[in-house]
């Protein structure tokens, strides 16, 4: 089993080079996202699609931080105000119609506590749900 697959399914996985590459994409799309004229409204709106993949009526206003993006579903007119972060190392699944305020944060990702385990370099996700109208 890859990594990615160990992370996928939410077993303990270690951030190799396949890791590493997913997350350069990711942040390829936060870039161009993160640095838009805020006037664009319609170029954000095509960033977010782009990052998220399917979306419907999705809107967030940067700046955005993520791991993946393609980690994160979000149902119909979902918006997230300034400066959310979501560690989407696992599954984040948002319901429709559903706003977040500034500054919110929702991270899957995790790490071993005791130092033996934590020095090891792995680390692993747990999927976060919200449900509708949130």
């Amino acid at each position: 089993m890859t990594n990615k697959e160990r992370r996928d399914a939410q077993i303990a996985y270690i951030a190799d080079e396949s890791v590493f590459e997913e997350m350069q994409i990711c942040k390829k799309k936060l870039q161009k996202l993160n640095f838009m004229d805020r006037a664009d409204s319609a170029g954000i709106a095509a960033a977010v699609k782009d990052l998220l993949g399917k979306s419907e009526n999705a809107f967030i206003n940067p700046p955005f931080y993520c791991d993946y993006g393609s980690h994160i579903e979000v149902g119909k007119n979902f918006f997230a105000n300034y400066n959310c972060t979501i560690l989407d190392v696992a599954r984040v699944k948002i319901g429709d119609y559903c706003q977040m305020a500034p500054n919110v944060a929702i991270y899957t990702a995790g790490h071993p506590i005791h130092p033996l385990s934590r020095n090891s370099a792995y680390e692993y996700g747990k999927e976060v749900t919200i449900g509708d109208n949130v």
